[in-house]
């Protein structure tokens, strides 16, 4: 009895660490193209020498789903060669999942959409991978080395596609920019001449108005002047500058008197 046990034990820890699941398409799921065949792989370590049974389902997304099977009753492969092609006349917006029968063993693959370009599309993958038609999912993450070269390819075409549009950008900049010291130095010559035009005139006319108002203040000042008499002088002034010098006499008359009178 503790012999059975023994030998039984080794088996059952085999069947524990078992791994039945799918390798590619991943559980994140898996973008591929037209004409570019695919590899499906997967592991089912509980399949042994049993037959399995490889299934296409594709979903027609009203509850539904539209079924090819790939493989029937064969000898467990592996892997298989797919050509990207859609079921039932659905559009490449409906995704895929790939499954696998071996009697009362079943697991299905993450999901896998046709692209026009090859890009990672994990989240609506994941988002679709809850509504496939088996009860089991795969419970590791391998990686998709197909995603990694898609992603690689796609960052150099796009930088192939900048660098072919430089030179017209550039072009496109530095045209205007070598044009505009041309029209700035125009400009700035037409007003230059415009206000030279005005304001010459106008300062001659009021350096004109300023000297004419001078020339009046002084003249006014000029005619203006009274001289005051000093001490022991009387009567003396002058108008205009033309009266003549006069002395007033004593007396009721005017008389000169001789010397010794």
């Amino acid at each position: 009895m503790h012999n059975a046990f023994l030998l039984c034990l080794p088996l059952a820890l085999i069947s524990v660490n078992a791994n039945n699941e799918f390798i590619i398409p991943p559980p994140a799921g898996l973008d591929v193209t037209f004409n570019s065949p695919v590899i499906v792989e997967w592991r089912c370590d509980d399949c042994g020498s049993r037959d399995i049974t490889l299934n296409l389902w594709q979903n027609k997304n009203d509850g539904n789903w539209a079924q090819e099977t790939l493989l029937e009753n064969v000898v467990d492969p592996g892997n298989y060669s797919w050509a990207p092609h859609t079921l039932d006349g659905l559009t490449t917006a409906n995704g895929f999942h790939f499954n696998v029968v071996c009697e009362d063993l079943s697991f299905d693959s993450g999901a896998m959409f046709i692209r026009d370009e090859v890009s990672s599309s994990s989240a609506s993958a994941s988002s679709t991978a809850s509504s496939i038609p088996s009860t089991q999912m795969p419970s590791t993450s391998p990686t998709a080395h197909p995603v990694t070269r898609s992603s690689t390819t796609s960052s150099i075409s796009s930088e192939i596609r900048f660098s072919s549009t430089e030179p017209a950008l550039s072009t496109s900049i530095l045209g205007p920019t070598n044009l505009s010291p041309v029209h700035n130095n125009d400009t700035l010559k037409v007003g230059l001449g415009v206000g030279l035009g005005i304001g010459i005139p106008f300062l001659l006319l009021i350096g004109g108005l300023v000297g004419y108002l001078i020339f009046r203040m002084h003249s006014r000042d000029r005619h203006n002047v009274a001289y005051e008499p000093t001490d022991g002088q009387e009567g003396f002034s002058i108008h205009y500058g033309l009266k003549r010098e006069a002395q007033e006499l004593s007396g009721d008359t005017m008389r000169h008197e001789l010397p010794g009178k």
